[in-house]
């Protein structure tokens, strides 16, 4: 009975621990994806170092251009993984590549001042959290928040009907029976 519970407990916080040791393992990280020379892929989870991430031997440029979100480890369970600022680059060049071409993506004078802003990445996370700009209109907005308000009266006035009319056919069947 005793090594039952243990099991158990072991199951359920067992998971919990794997959330909490894997957001701390990810806490100011990014995660480079370094395509190597044979056409393999290497992932590692880097300190950033001011506008710098030290991989092994080499030397990265962080261009906030070139960051993406993904979620890491990968194959873990979706409520297990963190979510994770990632970078692509070659083995032997400093740049980061653009992931859909994977050419070296050319500093520009808006990746300059970012990148000379202390936090940014801390920036980055934030406005992807916060949605970024964008979204919906302000008329889209109202018009999904009318056709909720319909769609509730709706089931409102349904519901009451179907009430009204069990009512009406209970009295029915009372003075008819």
């Amino acid at each position: 009975m005793e090594q039952t519970l243990v099991i158990l407990w072991v199951m359920l916080l067992g998971p919990i621990l794997l959330f909490f040791v894997n957001r701390m393992r990810v806490a100011g990280k990014i995660l480079c994806v370094i395509l190597d020379e044979d056409r393999s892929v290497r992932t590692r989870l880097v300190k950033v170092e001011g506008d710098y991430l030290n991989v092994g031997e080499n030397r990265y440029i962080v261009n906030p251009d070139a960051v993406r979100l993904m979620r890491y480890p990968a194959g873990w369970p979706i409520w297990l993984q963190q979510i994770v600022p990632t970078c692509l680059y070659k083995v032997e060049e400093a740049e980061a590549l653009d992931w859909n071409t994977q050419l070296p993506i050319v500093n520009s004078s808006s990746a300059l001042s970012a990148v000379m802003e202390p936090h940014w990445l801390k920036l980055i996370v934030k406005g992807t959290k916060e949605g970024g700009e964008g979204g919906l209109a302000s008329g889209s907005k109202l018009l999904i928040v009318v056709g909720l308000g319909v769609s509730v009266l709706v089931l409102v006035l349904m519901f009451y009907v179907i009430s009204r009319l069990i009512s009406i056919e209970s009295l029915v069947s009372g003075v008819g029976g």
